[in-house]
């Protein structure tokens, strides 16, 4: 895998999604240590999930590609927001993963168009960023992000956290389809 997955997430802060911050959590609830590794798989509800993979370098997309499709999913690179809004016009995909750090069109101005079309209102949207600076991931959560990751990241959280947020989409659909 390329240098950006192999080391952990250096952040210590904590950043609770929108969707998360009136549930009764403390912080030892985020950071529980794990005693043993277990490989990341997905789950029955996030296997075959179509992952929409958006960065200006190939690398980078290349790299997200084989860590998410060794755990099962579909992937579709684009390196950049005209080719994303292209892409969901013909075809819907279950997550977005970009860079915010885009050519043209800056990934959170995507988010906030995203965000203002209905069909994409329950579409998890995740920030990837070498950016840890507090006040862009405040305006990632602004512009509608679920989830914003620091690059460097392990294959492990990245999966998981992807999982997470696939898994969450699902029980919000079948709340709303019922």
């Amino acid at each position: 895998c390329p240098g950006f997955v192999t080391a952990a997430m250096a952040s210590g802060s904590v950043i609770t999604p929108p969707h998360l911050q009136d549930l009764p959590l403390q912080a030892k609830d985020y950071h529980k240590p794990v005693q043993r590794r277990m490989p990341v798989s997905p789950t029955p509800q996030t296997a075959g999930a179509t992952l929409l993979i958006v960065d200006h370098d190939r690398s980078a997309r290349d790299g997200l590609r084989s860590v998410f499709e060794s755990a099962g999913h579909r992937t579709i690179g684009v390196p950049d927001a005209p080719s994303a809004l292209r892409l969901l016009h013909k075809q819907m995909c279950d997550l977005v993963l970009l860079d915010v750090e885009l050519p043209e069109v800056d990934g959170l101005r995507l988010f906030r168009l995203l965000r203002a079309q209905p069909a994409m209102t329950q579409m998890p949207l995740v920030v990837f960023s070498a950016d840890a600076s507090e006040g862009r991931k405040i305006e990632a959560f602004t512009a509608g992000a679920d989830d914003y990751i620091v690059k460097p990241s392990t294959p492990g959280e990245l999966v998981s956290r992807v999982n997470s947020h696939l898994n969450f989409a699902q029980r919000e659909s079948e709340l709303i389809g019922s």
